[in-house]
């Protein structure tokens, strides 16, 4: 099975980028644009693996309360001929960048495979995209709304085809936090 970790965007964020897809589509862009359902932000690629159980294990290694958000900043592209990737990028952050590196980390410690490259956090809106020649990069950046992506849990997703189309299923997730403890009813002592 193919493997990866991945923070998972609510229905509702999820409806948000579909909308700046449609408005890619309007401005004349064309490509295999990502299902609002597939739209989520990848933090390590393992790939094809049996090792289900080890790819779990070093998820669920993350500790601490270590939930924070993510803002999104400009549309970007990792040029490729043939057709671009084309993706919405998020600010750098730092709390993002250390969750990378101990997940990347426990992987590698579960003798997993990783990628030497830097870690950018993005959003990918489309693979194999063509920019008509009068598109405004710029302008269409500076018209789309920041959003906020609240980071509460990793997942690790499967990646399958099915009837010709790409799904994403979540295998397992950690929490990125702890509810806060509540006093008992009786005694006010901390469950």
């Amino acid at each position: 099975m193919r493997l990866f970790t991945a923070i998972c965007l609510d229905h509702a964020l999820q409806q948000q980028l579909a909308e700046i897809i449609e408005k890619l589509k309007a401005q004349g862009v064309r490509g295999n644009f990502t299902h609002p359902e597939n739209l989520h932000l990848t933090l390590c690629f393992i790939g094809e693996t049996g090792r289900l159980d080890a790819a779990a294990r070093a998820v669920r290694s993350l500790e601490g309360n270590i939930a924070f958000s993510l803002e999104t900043t400009r549309l970007g592209w990792f040029r490729r001929s043939g057709g671009s990737i084309c993706y919405l990028a998020c600010k750098e952050s730092k709390a993002l960048s250390e969750l990378h590196k101990k997940l990347d980390t426990a992987l590698r410690r579960e003798d997993f495979r990783m990628e030497n490259r830097s870690f950018k956090a993005h959003l990918t809106l489309g693979r194999e995209v063509i920019l008509p020649d009068d598109f405004d990069e710029r302008a269409f950046s500076a018209s789309l709304p920041r959003l906020i992506l609240p980071v509460e849990k990793v997942s690790l997703m499967k990646s399958e085809r099915r009837n010709g189309r790409l799904c994403y299923t979540e295998m397992m997730s950690r929490a990125l936090w702890k509810p806060p403890m509540t006093p008992h009813s009786t005694g006010g002592e901390p469950l």
